[in-house]
């Protein structure tokens, strides 16, 4: 099986692990994977601007909490590896699962794919963008009907 990894970074001959956060608390150093190759495109967001992600196959959207024109500031795009799942393991986060695995060990890429922008690979890969302030994303991730009011959301065209 093939996972994916996001990464700013478009160079990476080996993903190295990284220590990583949960509820502000260090769980661990992880090298973290998907098989869902539109969620691995969304974490291709910078770190520091908050996010509420739905990989679905069906209509994958992203909510990015930020003006349109901040990211684009420092939009540097990214890459996507390819990795091989034989070092991954189920997360450590047991609400997260389903959607990534870790590894405790680096792990050398097979493939990978470029992009210039973050904006551009989300489009390319028909996933939904749509741009909220922070007030309205804290609404947003209260509200039992989420579903429903990202999609009554303007979607972002570049």
């Amino acid at each position: 099986m093939i996972l994916y990894h996001a990464s700013q970074q478009k160079d990476l001959e080996i993903i190295n692990p990284q220590p990583a956060l949960s509820n502000n608390i260090l769980i661990g150093n992880y090298v973290f994977a998907t098989k869902n190759r539109n969620l691995a495109l969304m974490y291709l967001v910078p770190k520091g601007i908050v996010t509420l992600m739905d990989p679905s196959p069906n209509k994958p959207n992203i909510v990015i909490c930020t003006n349109p024109n901040k990211l684009l500031e420092i939009d540097n795009g990214g890459a996507i590896y390819e990795l091989p799942s034989k070092s991954f393991v189920k997360s450590p986060q047991e609400t997260l699962e389903r959607y990534e695995k870790v590894s405790l060990i680096p792990v050398k890429p097979i493939k990978k794919e470029v992009f210039n922008s973050v904006i551009g690979a989300l489009i390319s890969n028909r996933i939904e963008i749509r741009f909220t302030n922070e007030v309205n994303f804290k609404k947003l991730i209260m509200n039992k009907n989420q579903k429903d009011l990202i999609s009554k959301m303007p979607q972002y065209f570049n």
